[in-house]
């Protein structure tokens, strides 16, 4: 199936639409963040990674990989994770998605 240029376009747009980063984080943020302490800490985190992994049907994350990614997301090094520190990786994921999108498209 390929998309027609109105088609990328649109979701081009939906990748640069603030609200779409906010309403994806806060999802994410609500669904991991389970005792609603409003940060996620190691063990929420680790439970949502394995969650997410399941559901994608891949493995299960090593602990080296899930400690990679709390270093990479927790920018200020308390071994929690904010809900901005989380917006930052979406917004990140959304910029990498459309820089890829953009090259698939020239």
């Amino acid at each position: 199936m390929s998309l027609t240029q109105e088609e990328i376009q649109e979701f081009l747009e939906l990748l640069d639409d603030p609200k779409i980063v906010d309403q994806t984080t806060t999802y994410i943020f609500t669904g991991i963040d389970m005792d609603q302490s409003g940060l996620i800490d190691e063990k929420e985190f680790r439970k949502g990674l394995k969650k997410l992994f399941f559901e994608l049907g891949g493995n299960e994350p090593t602990e080296e990989q899930i400690q990679r990614a709390i270093y990479k997301i927790d920018t200020n090094n308390d071994k929690k994770i904010s809900r901005v520190e989380l917006k930052m990786l979406v917004k990140n994921f959304c910029d990498s998605l459309r820089q890829i999108v953009q090259g698939l498209n020239s």
